[in-house]
């Protein structure tokens, strides 16, 4: 969803100037005094003459920021927030807060932030909440945060309702999950004109709740936020084309509408578009195109546009096979904290594909693609926890993450659970919750299982015995290639 500080725009800049900074009424003029009635219009023309010179000189203030004239910015800045003009307090504290035009003090931000909200300005209100929430570590503090997000939304700040729709969307201290308010807030601040609450709002009636849905005034809104160049809106329209859970599926306007995202320079867009010659999507497969657009998505910060980079130089998809840098890249995105990617790297370790072997490197990145609920890591993580490799032998807490990937449906842990109750490997043994295990994994595919089930068929442990169900699981066995499998096959036979 997208967060919002501040937009920094003319109109912004003058409502709140107005707001905050308005002149005081002139004095009465004594009764009878011409000449000092002509002085107090004079002294009022004055003021506001000079009010409407430092509207202007804030406005191209903050346009010359938006333009990377930093210099500029801070020196006109500086003169009014020095004056007092609640506007150029906040706009001072961004530049304070991003270094840009003078050495970076999040303090100094703050205190401009608090001195431009202390006049009222819902735009400080708004910085200040998203300085509590993105703060680092235990430092955040969303209960503050969102304290300040509703004194902004108080004076209509669109912006703060956005931020505040976040935290309702996902649930903070200050904030419980309520996905009726984030809509209704998003709402509010699309009514408004807001284009980001659009696409958010458009976003939250396609797939959020069922009980929220409403599909038609999803795609209006999303639709209404591309009409207004909104890259991500753009991205959200040629997904649903790809996909056709809500529309008609139609590569060909996917594939148009990611174009006007690259257009825009959305790099979700440029990901997407790889995938789509990736796959042969609409278009001839082509990896080498798809490459180009992986790299382009990656060039602008997409992080699983850098794991797809890492995986077709690992396996030489569009370019010749280079594990070494193809690790590199999968590296890339799992420092940025990308769970696949994190899961991939330790894989990497735990083969010495591209890297040196190494199982305590693989258990440790096992563990961080884990700790987010990736299902592979997790079941990958129990192995090496049930056998010891690459971390102390810790056959309960395998068992744990088993469970884990299992309730996930990671064909791989619901083998090890049915191996371990099969064989009372960890836990007490139970033949029937190994059978059951077994399905599960069997259904999915995995050649183990599927041996295993025919010998509980063939034996009858577990289930009823039944010699032409063994058969059916050594043969699909048997197909993958499984030798024990061909054995027991030739033997039904002899």
């Amino acid at each position: 969803m997208f967060r919002t500080l501040g937009c920094c725009a003319l109109g912004i800049a003058l409502a709140g100037c107005a707001a905050g900074n308005a002149p005081p009424p002139p004095a009465p003029a004594p009764a009878g005094s011409t000449a000092t009635h002509s002085g107090s219009a004079q002294s009022a023309s004055a003021r506001a003459s000079a009010l409407a010179e430092a509207q202007f000189q804030i406005a191209e203030a903050i346009a010359a920021r938006s333009q990377g004239n930093y210099a500029l910015a801070y020196q006109l800045l500086k003169k009014y927030a020095e004056e007092g003009d609640a506007v150029a307090e906040v706009n001072l504290g961004y530049l304070y807060a991003h270094g840009q035009g003078v050495a970076q003090d999040q303090n100094e931000a703050v205190r401009l932030y608090r001195l431009s909200a202390d006049q009222g300005n819902t735009e400080a209100m708004n910085a200040i909440g998203f300085k509590f929430d993105t703060a680092p570590g235990a430092a955040r503090d969303t209960v503050k945060a969102a304290q300040w997000f509703r004194k902004a939304i108080a004076g209509g700040n669109v912006m703060a309702m956005n931020n505040l729709a976040d935290f309702y969307n996902v649930g903070v201290p200050g904030a419980p999950q309520d996905k009726a308010a984030a809509i209704g807030l998003w709402r509010k601040a699309a009514e408004k004109g807001d284009i980001a609450a659009m696409t958010n709002l458009g976003g939250a009636l396609l797939y959020g709740p069922q009980s929220l849905r409403n599909p038609e005034e999803g795609i209006k809104w999303l639709r209404l936020a591309a009409s207004k160049n909104n890259p991500a809106a753009i991205d959200d329209i040629g997904s649903l084309y790809e996909h056709g859970t809500i529309v008609p599926k139609d590569y060909g306007q996917a594939m148009i509408w990611y174009r006007r995202g690259a257009a825009a320079g959305y790099a979700t867009s440029f990901e997407r578009i790889g995938f789509l010659y990736f796959n042969g999507l609409g278009v001839p497969q082509d990896y080498a195109i798809a490459l180009k657009y992986f790299r382009a998505a990656a060039d602008r910060g997409d992080t699983e546009a850098v794991l797809a980079v890492g995986i077709a130089l690992t396996k030489g998809q569009g370019v010749p096979a280079n594990p070494v840098e193809g690790v590199k890249w999968v590296r890339r995105a799992a420092d940025k904290g990308t769970a696949v990617a994190q899961f991939d790297l330790g894989a990497d370790y735990a083969s010495g594909y591209g890297v040196a072997k190494d199982p305590v490197e693989a258990v440790k990145w096992y563990r961080l693609a884990a700790n987010q609920g990736e299902p592979h890591a997790m079941a990958k993580l129990g192995q090496a926890l049930f056998f010891g490799t690459g971390t102390p032998q810790n056959q309960s807490e395998a068992l744990t993450w088993f469970h884990a990937a299992a309730a996930k449906g990671n064909a791989l842990a619901e083998t090890f659970l049915a191996n371990a109750y099969d064989k009372g490997d960890g836990v007490a043994a139970d033949p029937v919750e190994a059978a059951k295990w077994y399905h599960l994994a069997a259904a999915q595919g995995d050649v183990i299982a599927e041996f295993n089930l025919g010998v509980l068929y063939r034996m009858g442990r577990g289930v009823a015995k039944d010699p032409a169900k063994a058969l059916k699981w050594y043969r699909r066995a048997a197909d993958q290639g499984n030798a024990n499998a061909l054995f027991a096959v030739g033997l039904a036979y002899h």
